[in-house]
């Protein structure tokens, strides 16, 4: 798995450098997304994306922690602690009871999404953005785990894609309760 050997990812200010790796990284994706894409197909390269933001996220949490455990909060902390940019936007599309379990997140300015049209990938069933699916899966999963909140288990998909052609990026947050 990547950063899998990683024994130090660093100090908070290490954390904010990246800001200038993430440049490289979106505009490196597509030749990125083309290699996986050539050696591993399509439905291998949507897992390979989302452990990869699993990965992240999972040393991340090393260094910071999110402060809120409303799903729609946690992506607008990680997009002002980290990324520059606008908030997302969360749909509720189903309850239980009166707690959101099925989320859609509206995202208008995806952080490695390509800005320019005529850089979406050629495969439109892979995502550019899976990995803020892992990478927001395993921050939920954290909450779960540190019993911080009311849902016992959390699931996201990227759905819609700007770097796949699609109008904005969006991912479907599910969230399990005890009782579900």
């Amino acid at each position: 798995m990547f950063l899998q050997n990683s024994t130090r990812i660093g100090n908070i200010q290490d954390v904010y450098k990246a800001q200038g790796l993430l440049m490289v990284v979106k505009y490196s994706l597509p030749d990125v997304m083309g290699f996986i894409l050539k050696k591993r197909g399509p439905e291998q390269a949507e897992k390979d994306l989302r452990d990869i933001g699993k990965t992240i996220a999972e040393r991340i949490l090393m260094v910071w922690k999110p402060k809120s455990t409303n799903p729609v909060e946690v992506l607008n902390e990680i997009k002002k602690k980290f990324f520059s940019g606008k908030k997302v936007r969360g749909e509720v599309l189903e309850r239980f009871g009166k707690a959101p379990s099925k989320i859609l997140i509206h995202e208008k300015d995806c952080p490695v999404c390509p800005e320019e049209k005529g850089e979406e990938l050629e495969v439109s069933q892979v995502h550019y953005c899976s990995a803020i699916s892992g990478f927001t899966e395993a921050l939920l999963n954290y909450l779960v785990s540190t019993k911080q909140t009311l849902y016992t288990k959390a699931s996201c998909k990227t759905v819609a894609s700007v770097g796949s052609g699609d109008k904005d990026c969006q991912m479907l947050i599910e969230l399990k309760y005890g009782g579900e």
